[in-house]
């Protein structure tokens, strides 16, 4: 065994602690023999498969940890040695070292073992200063007691019963739901990466891969973003690569209807108590999904379950990764969620999506209309293989609104008008793509009020009419006024003069200030633009 490499594997394990890795991971990685280590790699060995699968799907923070350790990059490998000695099958000391195996003739004690009186007929008998165990058993009539010897471990039978193991924890526990084929498909190698979305993939792929530092991970942004394609992806990629993981998604909804449903049986029957087996069902799993979590907003007995939950899987060291339309904050100044719900789901590692740029815009639809032509081409379907061509792939991103959702239906409008275009020997035309862009995204051409950007902004600060449009200058209503002007002046043809006469008499010069306020916010401010640009979608969408 390399002793460096030793030395430095256990200075690792306390970092590897301190960084709340998977304590059965380190189990696994305390197994393995240091074999190796080189002045940027640290080699181990092991005998089971099942333990360097594991292990490696969480090489990045062991690196991270031995780099730490040893002040220096050092990368991990992993070897597999079928032959080595298991650390199980070595023999333990045994009382009077003249005790060996009775299967090894060929064992012998060295004549100082059994004192003087062994000594002499031990000689009598044999040319060397050692005897063999049988030898002397039978010159002194004395048994010698042989250890037991351990059964060589069997890997795959270690893989099969850590399988079965993990097979049972599945079985057991009801809330773990199949995929379907549709989830099946959201994947990261399905998900399109852009300026707006890329550090939320990139943390995706962290969590996904064990890494820590992500816990919890949070993940906001307007509907129709992606949110719910990394969450799935992320789901997706531990059952197919990390099964020692119970990995369970449910949206927020869901997991409502399953307390309700507890509380219900709980009542109804006197000898059930299943709030507490969903509990305990919850509790086992390693990671836990919720999507949407804004729809709890209300729902108080759910949120004070889901607040029990979320901390006993933190304090054990289980991901916990959540979704919602808006930041940590805005779920509590808007939606009434307690501090104590706001300030632990949004401890950990906050990242938004932002709605697609044209460049986003245009990958995506490329994206899509090459999936859909590959699902054609599987389904038998020729008439739906018509390529598009790339001046036209950048005007239906012109004519796209921001759902993405939206934009992949879209696309196949659009691929299905080039087919039977191409079948009557016609041409697609840009004609063609701004009528199918109408029938999708009709708040394109929809005229907006000024009453419809203050409902909006009233139901999404949670301020009343008079409070928005009155004279109190309290910070609690500046920020809502403020931004009730600005979408005013941004999504509708009202002059500066009109926009004031709707907000209670204000001057010119007070909604200049408004707007300019505005504008001034976006710049730094990340979280701030990016709600007002998912208000905007979503008075445009309404």
């Amino acid at each position: 065994m390399n002793s460096d490499a030793q030395i430095l594997l256990e200075d690792t394990f306390p970092i590897l602690e301190e960084l709340g890795f998977d304590q059965r991971k380190t189990a696994m990685l305390k197994s393995c023999e240091p074999i190796d280590l080189t002045d940027d790699e640290l080699v181990l060995a092991t005998r089971a498969g099942f333990v360097k699968k594991t292990l490696e799907t969480s090489a990045g923070a062991i690196e991270q940890a031995l780099s730490q350790a040893a002040f220096a990059p050092i990368s991990l490998r992993i070897e597999l040695r079928r032959d080595a000695a298991p650390a199980s099958a070595q023999v333990a000391a045994v009382p009077r070292a003249a005790a060996a195996p009775a299967s090894s003739p060929a064992a012998t004690i060295p004549f100082a073992a059994f004192g003087a009186q062994a000594e002499r007929p031990a000689r009598e008998h044999s040319a060397g200063n050692t005897m063999s165990v049988e030898e002397y058993e039978r010159l002194t009539h004395r048994r010698v007691d042989r250890p037991v010897m351990a059964a060589p471990a069997d890997p795959e039978e270690d893989e099969r019963a850590a399988a079965a193991q993990m097979q049972s924890r599945r079985q057991k526990n009801p809330l773990v739901g199949q995929l379907s084929a549709n989830d099946s498909e959201l994947t990261f190698a399905t998900f399109v990466e852009g300026e707006e979305n890329r550090i939320a993939c990139q943390a995706a792929k962290q969590v996904a891969d064990g890494a820590s530092g992500f816990n919890p991970l949070f993940i906001y942004g307007r509907s129709g973003l992606g949110k719910t394609h990394l969450l799935k992806a992320i789901q997706n990629y531990i059952v197919t690569n990390d099964p020692t993981r119970l990995c369970v998604y449910k949206t927020a909804r869901e997991f409502l209807n399953d307390y309700v449903q507890a509380i219900k049986t709980t009542r109804e029957q006197a000898s059930s108590n299943a709030a507490a087996t969903l509990e305990r069902n919850y509790q086992d799993i390693d990671v836990l999904i919720i999507d949407d979590i804004q729809q709890l907003a209300n729902a108080q007995g759910t949120i004070d379950f889901f607040f029990n939950i979320f901390n006993y899987l933190h304090d054990h060291g289980k991901q916990i990764i959540i979704a919602a339309d808006r930041t940590p904050r805005e779920l509590g100044a808007q939606l009434g969620f307690d501090e104590r719900v706001t300030s632990r789901v949004g401890g950990g590692f906050q990242v938004g999506i932002e709605v697609p740029a044209f460049e986003l815009k245009c990958s995506l639809i490329e994206s899509f209309l090459t999936r859909l032509r590959q699902d054609a081409a599987e389904s038998g379907r020729p008439e739906a293989l018509v390529e598009i061509d790339d001046d036209l792939i950048q005007f239906m991103a012109e004519k796209a609104g921001s759902n993405i959702r939206t934009i992949k239906a879209f696309c196949l409008s659009v691929l299905y008008k080039a087919s039977d275009c191409a079948h009557k020997g016609q041409q697609l035309g840009r004609a063609d793509i701004t009528l199918i862009a109408k029938e999708r995204f009709p708040s394109n051409q929809r005229i907006i009020s000024i009453d419809d950007v203050q409902d909006y902004v009233e139901a999404e600060y949670g301020v009343s009419h008079s409070d928005l449009i009155g004279s109190k200058r309290v910070k609690e209503l500046m920020e809502p006024r403020h931004v009730a002007i600005w979408l005013s002046r941004a999504l509708t043809e009202n002059t500066l003069a009109d926009i004031g006469e709707h907000f209670g008499g204000r001057s010119h010069g007070t909604v200049k200030h408004s707007i300019k306020w505005v504008e001034d916010m976006q710049v730094g401010n990340r979280d701030f633009a990016s709600r007002l640009v998912r208000m905007r979608e979503g008075i445009l969408e309404q």
